[in-house]
């Protein structure tokens, strides 16, 4: 898989799909686990100070022998992958940087489910977040040369809502 970010266009509806991947009744997810992980949503900027909206799920990794060198915060994305569909992880510190996040708000799962059937919509759900959304169709946030610690290949589709 190539090493590049290849944004999906529908950030929003991705960081709530992101947890679709996990049966949450499986005895193999752990709760801890679950608990440690937030949606994120945010404002971030390009190089030209041009901001958009945006969204990730963000963990806290503690007590994970399968990831003991990973760093204790990280952050996961949809991408477009050569497979379809994928989800990857970057350190946050990285991730921050890369995408020049400027502003962020976090939501335990508990808060998107209300929020979700409240809104009827992923997000964002803030609005100053919302006037920052795929204004002109434009998909951004695509980086190359990224340091994937991780990706998660999935069979979940995108959704059409028209967020990043």
């Amino acid at each position: 898989m190539s090493n590049t970010i290849r944004p999906t266009g529908h950030c929003f509806d991705d960081a709530l799909q992101f947890f679709e991947m996990f049966r949450l009744d499986d005895p193999k997810i752990r709760a801890d686990v679950l608990r440690s992980m937030r949606v994120a949503h945010g404002i971030c900027a390009n190089a030209s100070g041009e901001t958009w909206a945006h969204a990730w799920v963000e963990e806290r990794v503690r007590n994970d022998p399968d990831r003991r060198k990973w760093p204790e915060r990280v952050v996961w994305q949809g991408m477009a992958a050569e497979s379809g569909y994928a989800f990857f992880a970057v350190a946050l510190d990285w991730f921050y940087e890369a995408y020049a996040v400027r502003e962020r708000t976090l939501y335990t799962l508990q808060e998107c489910a209300v929020l979700n059937v409240r809104s009827g919509h992923c997000g964002p759900w803030i609005a100053r977040y919302r006037l920052l959304t795929n204004r002109d169709g434009a998909i951004r946030g695509e980086l190359p040369n990224a340091p994937l610690l991780g990706v998660l290949e999935t069979r979940l589709q995108t959704t059409n809502s028209p967020t990043t």
